[in-house]
């Protein structure tokens, strides 16, 4: 490796023998511009990636001030095909096969998935639980629905729920469908053998929250009173 290299980023160009190093440098003064050009160039770079890193931080910011304003939510279809095969497959251990959907990122940290209970039992009522799942580490008040979607748009079964997260990776929440409904044939809900489900996530702000309280609080402008006359 001939001497030049180190300083070529200086300025320095030439090429010659490393034992003719001294005689080089007592030429050209100690290379002391050419290191001066490299010090330069170092402390260049180093504002160009202060830049950059606090352009990073901005844009950090600016993502989660969006999400604190909630300026994210997500609406998707969940498409099951083959629902016959997941229905079997679900029926020979409820508690491995779980059908479980693809991930969902409202933003890059902000991932959730859906799963679904082919058959379960609630209040006695044999149903269809459709269940979020928050997939990141902090507690969120969220908004979702799900939309059980029929070959006839107008006999498509939509609930909403809000509910409160835990900050437990993992956290979740269900909603359930009755299957007299769903498995019927004649209802037309699973198609082609399959079955989709429309979804909106919606992570609520504080501003979001305390709107609806007041919104709540509205609804009761109009108060009706019955009372014996004395």
């Amino acid at each position: 490796m001939d001497a030049r290299n180190y300083y070529k980023d200086g300025g320095c160009n030439e090429t010659f023998p490393r034992h003719e190093l001294s005689k080089h440098l007592a030429l050209e003064d100690n290379h002391q511009q050419y290191i001066s050009n490299i010090i330069n160039g170092h402390q260049s770079l180093l504002k160009s990636t202060s830049k950059q890193l606090k352009q990073l931080r901005s844009s950090c910011e600016e993502l989660e001030t969006k999400l604190i304003n909630n300026d994210y939510s997500f609406n998707g279809r969940w498409i099951i095909k083959q629902f016959s095969a997941h229905f079997d497959l679900f029926k020979e251990n409820p508690f491995t096969n779980l059908i479980i959907s693809p991930p969902i990122f409202l933003t890059p940290t902000k991932e959730f998935s859906l799963s679904l209970s082919a058959d379960t039992v609630v209040n006695s009522v044999n149903c269809i639980s459709v269940i979020l799942s928050k997939q990141f580490q902090s507690s969120s008040t969220i908004k979702f629905s799900f939309e059980i979607t029929n070959q006839s748009q107008t006999k498509s079964i939509k609930k909403e729920e809000k509910k409160k997260f835990s900050h437990l990776i993992g956290s979740s929440h269900s909603i359930e469908f009755p299957t007299s409904k769903i498995y019927n044939i004649h209802n037309k809900f699973i198609v082609n053998d399959q079955l989709i489900i429309k979804f909106n996530i919606k992570i609520l702000s504080i501003q979001d929250e305390q709107q609806e309280i007041e919104e709540s609080e509205e609804n009761f402008n109009n108060t009706l009173i019955t009372e014996l006359e004395e």
